[in-house]
């Protein structure tokens, strides 16, 4: 009985196995010849369509966008980058994905990286003329004709309404410390002058919303200098008045720019310049307060939310080179070395650190998913945007040996944005689509998912994983070899000297200096056995919660060995076994 049981027990599983890898390669081959298909037939429809007699290499970069967005909008003349969410259908949603992002880096191509891009204009002065050169032959023909062809013409005003439904293409508010208000973008050079008087900044020039008119390429052209940029809201001001307290100590000279929605009250933001300001005359810090909310649709306040809210610190603050922190991250540098810290950022202009490594992965068909979000060939052959190579599909995330859920830490990103513009409004869609942000934790993966989606390598990681921080305690293995681990919440991030053996400095680290930060005292307690045995009442688990972190070491664990996945976790994802950090 025992035996037939095990049978029928071997059987089943037998057959399940076999059902979830026909699911498995059906998803697979379905799935990639739909997107194959697709991509051909948009492909062939916008950029196949020219002659012997005009070959793609004649044209112009110019010649190359109208004839795109002209097609583009003949082919549908309702398109719009939304966020796609069909219930039911995730992949008719994936299908449109891949076509807004082609989009998006078309746009970039042809609007904010093209310096003299005049095709909307210099088709709109042209066409008047000729309307005015047959005026008075056929009143009524012109009229007609006028009509079409000005709605052939596309110009970068169109083409941001629908690639950027989410924002108004407004400008943010800018408040200073002092209660100088700004509606335009502010020159921080004047502001931080040595004698510490004000002086009028420069007017962000106002062009009529005309076919021509970028409003992100107009933006772009008015960041200047560097600085502090912290994403804020009430429930922060506690860690970021700890956070302005330490830049303080450190002795830090950049402005600090704090965004919010609104949603940072008069008395809130008052506490946050008494930090800044007040308590002594030592190192006052040069504030501002950004306010953004009238940057955002009113449809599009949904998207922004809780950690979704740092899109909106990268697009609307107004350095050309910010540091960006979160509110609970503590520097142990000054601010300004992070711009010399790593011989990278001079390179790319974009900086980042890695996270801890953790066992859990990403499924591979997450993987294939991001793989095709990636530029075509067709776009490169036309448009010049450019391939990607090993360094990317080589790291940690796409590896096939890693597939590494947890490779970005977002705590601290500083970068160039004039030069990184573009990847920063394609990684704010792939927040808002599904598709591409329920896979990964949060907004820091796609922080380098939208600099890599975008056709551009120009950034580069801190050298190791961030490190555990905290009491380093020793326990024996079952082979009797000593076994280190800390447990603890913080990743801490450590220069790259460490990486050889010599001297290292701690860089900084998330999450605060408090033992823990979530206030989950009363349901751990109740839930841990182990929690009730060391702390006699709920009372003296929160003061442990709340106390400093004690620290004597900190330890970055080494890169896992290759694994072999199973099925279930190449289909699903997962843990793979345990973390050397507690």
């Amino acid at each position: 009985m025992f035996g037939l049981k095990r049978i029928r027990y071997k059987q089943f599983k037998l057959f399940l196995k076999t059902i979830v890898t026909l699911f498995l390669l059906f998803h697979i081959f379905t799935f990639g010849w739909k997107r194959h298909k697709i991509q051909r037939e948009s492909t062939r429809a916008i950029c196949g369509n020219f002659s012997n007699k005009n070959p793609i290499s004649s044209l112009s970069i110019d010649e190359k966008c109208e004839h795109y967005f002209k097609t583009l909008h003949e082919l549908d003349n309702d398109w719009l980058v939304s966020n796609f969410d069909n219930e039911g259908y995730p992949t008719l949603d994936k299908e449109k994905i891949y076509n807004s992002v082609s989009r998006l880096r078309i746009y970039g191509k042809c609007f904010l990286d093209n310096e003299i891009s005049t095709f909307a204009a210099t088709k709109s002065e042209d066409k008047n003329q000729e309307k005015q050169a047959r005026a008075d032959t056929d009143t009524k023909t012109d009229h007609k004709e006028g009509k079409d062809e000005e709605n052939s013409s596309v110009g970068c005003n169109e083409v941001e309404r629908r690639l950027f439904p989410m924002f108004s293409h407004e400008l943010p508010e800018f408040k200073r410390w002092d209660g100088t208000e700004l509606s335009d973008i502010p020159i921080m050079s004047n502001y931080v002058s040595i004698d510490g008087k004000p002086k009028t900044s420069l007017i962000f020039t106002e062009v009529a919303h005309n076919k021509a008119y970028c409003f992100w390429k107009a933006l772009k052209s008015k960041f200047n200098g560097r600085g502090i940029v912290i994403s804020a809201e009430e429930r922060h001001v506690h860690d970021l008045v700890r956070l302005i307290k330490v830049l303080r100590d450190l002795r830090n000279e950049l402005p600090i720019q704090v965004i919010h929605k609104g949603d940072l009250s008069a008395a809130a933001q008052d506490e946050i310049i008494r930090a800044s300001r007040g308590e002594n005359k030592k190192y006052p810090q040069e504030l501002w307060f950004v306010n953004v909310h009238r940057t955002i649709e009113s449809k599009g306040h949904q998207y922004f939310h809780s950690y979704s809210n740092k899109w909106l610190a990268t697009l609307f603050n107004s350095f050309d080179e910010m540091v960006m922190m979160d509110a609970d991250t503590v520097p142990f540098i000054s601010p300004k070395e992070f711009f010399s810290l790593n011989s990278g950022y001079e390179q790319t202009g974009a900086l980042f650190f890695k996270d801890r490594e953790t066992s859990e992965t990403v499924p591979d068909a997450d993987i294939s998913f991001y793989s095709q979000l990636m530029p075509t060939q067709t776009e490169t052959d036309f448009f010049g945007i450019p391939q990607l190579t090993d360094f990317t599909f080589k790291n940690a995330f796409f590896s096939p040996a890693r597939r590494a859920r947890h490779f970005m830490e977002s705590g601290v990103v500083v970068m160039r944005r004039t030069s990184h513009l573009m990847p920063l409004l394609i990684s704010v869609h792939l927040q808002i689509w599904k598709a591409s942000s329920e896979p990964v934790h949060g907004d820091k993966e796609l922080f380098w998912l939208g600099q890599a989606v975008a056709g551009s390598e120009s950034y580069t990681f801190n050298d190791f994983p961030a490190a555990a921080i905290g009491l380093i305690e020793e326990e024996s293995e079952q082979n009797g070899k000593p076994r280190r681990q800390v447990c603890s919440i913080q990743p801490a991030h450590f220069s790259a000297s460490a990486a050889s053996g010599h001297h290292s400095r701690l860089l900084w680290v998330n999450s605060g200096l408090q033992t823990c930060k979530v206030t989950s005292w009363n349901s751990d307690y109740e839930k841990e056995n182990r929690l009730r045995e060391l702390y006699p009442s709920v009372e003296e688990l929160k003061n442990f919660y709340e106390s400093p972190l004690k620290i004597n070491g900190a330890l970055v664990p080494r890169p896992s060995p290759p694994y072999r996945r199973s099925l279930f976790n190449r289909f699903f994802g997962g843990r793979l076994g345990s973390s050397t950090i507690a």
